[in-house]
């Protein structure tokens, strides 16, 4: 009986030993993270890995700093370890589904998207992170129901109307458009996108000044943003604007716009 008592507190100890560890290393990895030095936070978590390979919320903290060193294939791996263990952590699939949209495997991400509004059907980013993926996939009347679907469940998602209107622009539906951008920027004013995409909508209606107004808002905003330079630019020189309109294509090219080509081609006329 003896025997059996000093086993059980032999026991007892050394796991007492390693949940103190376990929470050591996990203050260690929460204040390299902090520190921005994710190195050593994934360092860490992967010491409490070691000691306890079956907590999926383990995964999930690693995965998470992995992919802020832009470590995807490695933070996918980890959620995917995470879920192996845990198959209804709605953070897993949602935080995966995220980073196949940034490596632009949009099909298996909503995949991720689907599993998560299954689990929490009122997850307005689950919706909303779909809608992006399927506008790359060019379905956009799929893109536009997921937006609506994000807008329902949260009515201040600023980006879902942005994005919604954004995906009306590009079907010509101009007066629908200009109505979700409005409405994104009522909740949102400080939202550059909301701001370009009013101003290429106007652009597309003429509206010229009004397009220039919002051009200038964004450029405000995100000074940074390359295309914004080249689309104010195209309607500075539709109104006859030559030297400020060459300024903004100059600028694009200066901020490192991809489309060298158009640029080119409007400053040498």
């Amino acid at each position: 009986m003896k025997k059996v008592v000093f086993l059980i507190l032999a026991l007892f100890s050394i796991t007492n030993s390693y949940a103190q560890l376990i929470e050591e290393y996990r203050e260690c990895a929460v204040e390299r993270f902090n520190m921005r030095d994710y190195q050593g936070a994934i360092e860490y978590f992967t010491r409490i890995i070691e000691i306890n390979p079956k907590d999926s919320s383990t995964y999930f903290d690693r995965a998470m700093t992995k992919e802020y060193i832009k470590d995807y294939k490695g933070a996918i791996e980890d959620f995917t370890k995470g879920i192996e263990l845990d198959s209804t952590s709605i953070d897993n699939y949602f935080l995966r589904g995220i980073v196949k949209n940034k490596l632009k495997d949009y099909k298996s991400a909503i995949i991720d998207f689907d599993k998560t509004v299954k689990l929490e059907a009122g997850n307005a980013d689950a919706y909303y992170y779909r809608g992006i993926a399927k506008v790359e996939l060019k379905e956009l009347s799929n893109a536009i129901i997921d937006f609506t679907k994000a807008i329902e469940k949260r009515t201040n998602h600023f980006e879902a109307y942005t994005n919604r209107g954004s995906v009306k622009f590009q079907l010509k539906d101009y007066t629908n458009a200009l109505i979700d951008f409005n409405k994104a920027i009522e909740f949102d004013s400080t939202y550059a996108d909301a701001y370009y995409y009013r101003a290429r909508t106007n652009a597309a209606l003429k509206n010229d000044k009004k397009a220039i107004f919002d051009f200038d808002k964004a450029i405000e905003l995100n000074p940074t943003n390359a295309e914004y330079y080249l689309y104010r630019g195209e309607v500075k020189l539709q109104l006859g604007q030559k030297e400020s309109g060459c300024m903004d294509i100059r600028k694009y090219l200066e901020l490192g716009g991809e489309d060298k080509e158009k640029a080119s081609k409007i400053l040498s006329h």
